[in-house]
């Protein structure tokens, strides 16, 4: 019998289950007689915690506790308690009583159970939880790590004693904040009781979910009042045929509760014991699977969480996240800017707005001999793709990796071309470029009438180090793929040239031999930093400086050119939880980033990749933990940033004229033509609430990036916005409407303050003015005379101090407009010893004994944060690494000291970091000191070096320069000594003229940070590394790097 009960919430988000769950089972079982703190578990609410009832001098506001029925730690628990910190906010929370010590007991154990995310900044969210016993003036203090996020439910315990003559405590939590604008902390199971044994017996699991699928092949992309339905699967169920109770929960983007229900089941057979009654051996075995029907979610449009568990009694079993999307359905034609890699069904690219479908086309696979072809599969996608509504792209990879054991050209032709390059002689001669010629005049005379866009896919930055032969041979047949389709059909367009302009020099150099024989730039083009891992940080198209990339770019390809992306996206290392704070912030900045790039006039937008491919989720093929895909194995479910390219596609679609309104530096408002009116979408470069006032110039229809739809007169419009875009259509012109947004009120901070040091004798004051007009400003460091400035509009200007090294943190204030603003800074800096003589480069560390080491050797250096935890990483002797920087009138040193328990050499040139290697790199004008002022990327004052025992021997090799790719092989040679104890000692010397800026000067601060690699297998990728700082790996940010100062 399945009997299904659904609790709809609309006003009232949060509801107390009272007499649903409400007694608590630990994994110790203990009574809750023997825990002092009353409801510690959270299971009746949060009701005995209590925020301070009068208000801070300094207009900062209490954080109210939250109770979660969605988080709970234990295989009991239903609920935690939720502090959603904020910066204008202040987390301290006092339990409602004095908790009654009974008499006779000596030895308690004090506890938390804890996690955390959504904290950006290196120190992270600290929770304290103080036990004070007011008798003997003391304090018991829970301390979590200030540096490091509780990514999972971690206990932090103390074993305490407490002396007869206390009666009674009090108990108190805080959280301080640092730096972060905001972020989320859980608490769950705070015990006071009776010591509990040091190793509690495990909890007995008896079952296991994996996910919960869409039972749908769109994957969950669901329509208005569509029958949503999820395949719930389990294995390894102990008591098949018993009864329990399925409870579900869905919760918005921002956790709000949508709806919740429970559903009585009987627990399937296990599926292990079903193949084995079959006598199946294959030891592939599909999960049980139990079907769960959700409630129509009415007017709600957007990406929703789905929490499944399943209870007996009291004790939950096990628990799972899903997630679906619910998105209007689409009518007419849709955009083909919008496309996807991987993309799925034909289904699910409907649903996400899919325009396009990108096929690439390689010869190796079509062509069986010089004038066969194998065409069958590819006649009936095309075909089906156009049935279906989108327009075909085709795109080529020339790249042939010009190696003899290449294996990208047909097999017919593979022997022959092969064996020339072995013999060193040119393979690529009139013959065989006119077996191309032939190839593409097949493809333009078949699909020229269906196919318009043929673009070059290559990535030729990444291959042609390879041969001298790569970029000849990408060239000619650019050339000759735009000869053919144009031929053909002149209507038809080619896209080659394969560089976005600032990513290498490669560009420059291939650009003017293919802008004659192309329609347009055709290119991988990721935006940002697109890593989403633990303690890392993305970025948007603000920070990331989309707008100055695309500038850049078009001053070298004309204005008249088209630019589309054959690939771009994000990869999540580690699946990351699908409904976690930082898998969100990639929908948000998508969203922004489709936006800027509709008013930069792309003409494709291809994603990599909508569905993740199994191989990148598989350990066999090196990967294991990474996943490319808006869907993954992992969960089969739509990640949040799916739903924002879905609305994108409906919202933007076909958009035209558009244009950029600046009200103020950190607001930013588009205004495309849409249907006959005017589309706005505004949003600002904040995280905090901003407080607008708009005079509408007509009536309105507004919607959020997740597809919420409101409507609005004409008159004046209250709303406060943040970095999350919101789409407003009026009928009134263009103008009209951007003198509305542009003179609209937006109350935010008026300048943004910073700090870094000049040189050993003096730091710089920077005030950003945030206002398009000039201001004034009254700066101050510490207690030295004010200095008044006049910054000019959208400027940063810095302001010097005299404060010299060594003497302690700084503290800086400007006036700008009555309101005062503060920061200080540390003024952490590490010192470049000068070196009376040269050292003996002869891989003893000889010259470097008076050097002071940096030393990383603990888990905070290591990247993956979790590498430790999958194994990569077991500790010093696996990897760590001292550091010697040192310089003279004539080279900059840097020397290392890895112990490391297995050496890896397998590459070298370009791909010389990918083994047991030493990176780093100098911000030689020390211009790059703060993410919120500075893109990320290098500028043209940074330079990066990797040097390491390559299979050619020692090499050391800059990668980038003048903030390009040089890829550029060094002359001066590094020492590198493997000795018998595990030690590998790196000796590098740098000529001063190929560090740009930086001269061996005292006094002189620059950024630098290095990163060591360790691979423990000669196949598969790097298993981990060690980085004295964020900046290199996972996107190229100098702004992160430390400052060091030669003396």
């Amino acid at each position: 019998m399945h009997l299904a009960e659904y609790r709809i919430f609309r006003n009232n988000p949060i509801r107390n289950f009272k007499g649903i769950w409400i007694i608590f089972l630990s994994a110790f079982t203990l009574s809750a007689q023997e825990n002092l703190i009353k409801n510690g578990s959270f299971e009746e609410g949060i009701k005995e915690w209590m925020v301070p009832s009068w208000k801070r001098a300094d207009g900062k506001i209490w954080v109210e506790p939250v109770p979660d029925k969605g988080n709970s730690q234990g295989i009991g628990g239903m609920c935690s308690m939720r502090l959603d910190y904020a910066k204008n906010k202040i987390c301290h929370l006092n339990y409602f009583t004095t908790i009654s010590l009974p008499p006779g007991k000596k030895d308690y154990t004090f506890s938390v159970w804890t996690k955390s995310e959504g904290y950006d900044q290196p120190t992270k969210g600290q929770l304290t939880v103080v036990l004070n016993l007011p008798e003997i003036q003391k304090n018991h203090v829970l301390l979590t790590p200030w540096n490091k996020l509780q990514e999972n439910w971690t206990q932090f315990r103390q074993d305490i004693q407490i002396p007869d003559s206390c009666t009674k405590a009090t108990l108190r939590i805080g959280i301080h904040g640092y730096d972060n604008e905001r972020g989320t902390t859980w608490v769950d199971n705070l015990y006071l009781g009776p010591k509990l044994p040091e190793n509690p017996p495990p909890a007995v699991k008896k079952l296991t979910l994996l996910r919960g699928v869409p039972h749908a092949v769109h994957g969950g992309v669901w329509y208005p009042d569509e029958k949503m339905e999820y395949d719930i699967e389990l294995k390894e169920i102990a008591e098949p045929g018993t009864r329990a109770t399925l409870n579900w929960q869905a919760e918005d983007f921002d956790r709000k509760v949508l709806c919740s229900g429970k559903k009585e089941i009987v627990l399937p057979e296990n599926p292990r014991a079903a193949v084995a009654a079959k006598g199946n051996q294959s030891g592939h075995v599909e999960p049980a699977k139990i079907r769960l029907e959700l409630p129509s979610l009415g007017d709600f449009r957007g990406w929703f969480a789905m929490k499944v568990d399943i209870s007996q009694g009291i004790k939950r079993l096990d628990e799972v996240t899903s997630s679906g999307i619910v998105v209007e359905k689409q009518e007419g034609r849709r955009d083909p800017f919008f496309t996807a890699k991987g993309p799925g069904s034909v289904e699910k690219q409907i649903r996400m707005g899919n325009g396009s479908a990108s096929f690439q086309v390689e010869r190796r696979y079509l062509q069986t001999g010089p004038s066969s072809y194998k065409l069958e599969i590819l006649d009936k996608k095309v075909e089906e793709t156009v049935n279906n509504g989108f327009e075909p792209t085709f795109s080529f990879m020339f790249t042939q990796k010009s190696s003899p054991q290449n294996q990208l050209q047909p097999p017919y032709l593979r022997h022959r071309i092969n064996e020339k390059l072995a013999k060193g002689i040119d393979p690529y001669d009139k013959e065989y470029y006119e077996g191309w010629r032939g190839f593409l005049r097949m493809l333009a005379g078949r699909y020229g009438t269906r196919v318009h866009d043929w673009y070059v896919g290559d990535e030729i930055y990444h291959t042609y180090h390879n041969d001298k032969y790569e970029i000849p041979h990408y060239v000619a047949l650019t050339r000759l793929l735009h000869s053919e389709v144009k031929k053909n059909n002149p209507e038809n367009v080619v896209g080659g040239g394969g560089v976005f302009m600032d990513m290498s020099p490669i560009g420059k150099e291939i650009w003017p031999q293919v802008k004659d024989s192309v329609d347009g730039l055709s290119c991988s083009l990721y935006l940002q930093k697109g890593t989403v891992e633990k303690g890392l940080t993305i970025d948007g198209p603000e920070s990331g400086g989309l707008l100055k990339r695309f500038a850049f770019t078009r001053s070298i390809i004309g204005p008249d050119k088209f630019i589309a992306a054959t690939e771009t996206g994000y990869s999540f290392i580690g699946h990351p939880p699908i409904d976690s704070d930082r898998v969100k912030e990639v929908a948000v900045i998508n969203a922004r980033n489709l936006v800027m790039l509709k008013y930069l006039k792309v003409r494709r937008w291809t994603y990599f990749l909508f569905e993740n491919d199994p191989m990148y989720e598989s350990a066999k093929y090196g990967f294991g933990t990474t996943d490319y895909g808006m869907w993954n194995r992992k969960t089969g479910c739509p990640k949040p940033h799916a739903a924002a390219w879905a609305v994108s596609a409906r919202v933007l679609a076909f958009v035209t004229d558009p244009r950029e309104v600046k009200p103020r530096s950190d607001v930013y408002c588009y205004l495309f033509r849409k249907n006959g009116k005017t589309l706005a979408v505004l949003w600002a470069y904040t995280k905090d609430w901003v407080s607008t006032k708009i005079d509408m110039p007509a009536d309105w229809n507004g919607m959020d990036f997740m597809g919420k739809r409101e409507k609005g007169k004409k008159g004046i419009l209250k709303r406060k916005i943040n970095d999350r875009p919101l789409y407003f259509e009026l009928d009134a012109p263009q103008e009209t409407v951007a003198d509305a947004f542009r003179n609209a009120r937006y109350v935010m901070p008026e300048a943004y303050l910073t700090i870094n040091r000049k040189n050993a004798n003096e730091v710089n004051v920077f005030v950003k003015n945030k206002l398009t007009t000039e201001t004034t400003a009254l700066v101050r460091l510490n207690n030295s005379a004010p200095k008044t400035v006049k910054i000019p509009g959208n400027a940063i200007l810095p302001v010097s101090f005299p404060h010299r090294t060594g003497t302690g943190p700084v503290t800086a204030s400007a006036l700008v407009n009555g309101v005062r603003y503060e920061v200080s800074n540390t003024d952490e800096i590490y010192p470049v010893a000068h070196l009376a003589s040269p050292p003996a480069m002869d891989g003893s560390l000889k010259g470097f004994e008076s050097v002071k080491p940096l030393v990383m050797d603990s888990r905070r250096y290591v990247m993956p944060t979790d590498a430790d935890g999958h194994g990569l990483w077991t500790g010093k002797e696996d990897l760590s690494v001292k550091i010697y920087l040192a310089y003279d009138k004539d080279f900059f040193y840097i020397a290392a000291d890895v112990t490391d328990d297995v050496h890896i050499v397998r590459t070298h040139g370009i791909e010389s970091w990918n083994q047991d290697s030493l990176q780093f790199a100098f911000d030689t004008e020390n211009n790059a000191f703060d993410p919120a002022i500075t893109p990320a990327g290098y500028q043209q004052d940074d330079v990066e070096f990797v040097t390491a025992d390559t299979t050619k021997g020692p090499e050391l090799f800059c990668h980038s320069a003048g903030g390009q790719s040089v890829n550029q092989l060094m002359s001066s040679k590094p020492v590198v000594k493997r000795r018998a104890d595990n030690h590998t000692i790196y000796e590098t010397r740098i000529p001063w003229f190929s560090i740009g800026s930086l001269k061996p000067v005292p006094g002189s601060v620059f950024g630098f940070n290095t990163v060591v690699f360790d691979l423990d297998m000669p196949t598969g990728l790097v298993s981990c590394q060690m980085e004295f700082s964020p900046g290199i790996t996972y996107g190229k940010t100098p702004a992160l790097f430390k400052r060091f100062i030669l003396e």
